[in-house]
């Protein structure tokens, strides 16, 4: 008998990714979103700059590291939507 499969896993949580509301009609976001927007426009934006490209950077480092799986979990997008 050999040893078992491995399978592999990466975990990343909160990555925070999500449309540019600035974007999209007010009337079309609902009052949370409203208030994401604007905690956006007063500074948070900028603890997600770069959100897309770091999420880019961890799935091709997971694909080079042969992962088997990527679990993304917490807040998918910048608002925290449930």
């Amino acid at each position: 008998m050999g040893q078992p499969e491995m399978i592999r896993f990466l975990h990343c949580s909160d990555v925070h990714i999500t449309e540019d509301y600035s974007r999209i009609p007010w009337h079309k976001l609902g009052w949370r979103r409203w208030m994401a927007l604007v905690e956006l426009k007063m500074g948070r934006a900028a603890a997600f700059a770069q959100a897309d490209a770091s999420l880019s950077q961890i799935a091709r480092r997971a694909e080079a590291d042969q992962i088997d799986h990527l679990i993304v979990s917490g807040d998918a997008g910048r608002g925290g939507r449930r």
